[in-house]
């Protein structure tokens, strides 16, 4: 992370927060990627927080989001829906427990309060890992941490 060595402020990267929040929360997650041919990076991030051991499985949405983005591939209702769908079989075939909707922007494309919908309709944790990464930084923060400047010296 170049950005660690530039500045003396916290930097929080989404993927790296919310895995490690996830360890804490339950035994087996999933993830539900936005796009499959970005599934590479986000298991990149997942192994890079040695965090691959409980991922039952990652799978992707049916009609992925791309960019650029010339129309969306869902209207808020049929996202929700199709999250619920592949999150089910997620929670009754693998055993997961907490699912990742791997897609920060998520709450630009879902109506206010879906996640918690979710959690509600399938009996399982629902992540927002855009607000672990905000609230991660600011615990950060208040507690006056900061990334290592042995592993990040400044450059």
């Amino acid at each position: 992370m170049a950005a660690r060595s530039a500045v003396r402020i916290p930097v929080v990267g989404a993927a790296s927060a919310t895995y490690h929040l996830v360890y804490q929360l339950g035994g087996k997650y999933a993830v539900i990627s936005v796009n499959e041919k970005i599934n590479p990076t986000f298991l990149r991030a997942i192994k890079l927080a040695d965090c691959e051991s409980r991922l039952t499985s990652m799978r992707p949405l049916k009609r992925p989001f791309s960019v650029p983005m010339d129309s969306l591939p869902y209207t808020p209702e049929e996202l929700e829906e199709e999250i619920a769908e592949i999150a089910a079989k997620q929670i009754e075939e693998e055993g997961a427990q907490i699912i990742v909707v791997a897609f920060t922007l998520l709450n630009l494309f879902v109506k206010p309060g879906a996640l918690e919908r979710l959690s509600k309709r399938l009996n399982a944790v629902f992540v927002d890992t855009q607000a672990i990464a905000f609230k991660t930084a600011e615990m950060m923060v208040r507690l006056k941490l900061c990334h290592s400047e042995r592993e990040y010296p400044l450059l």
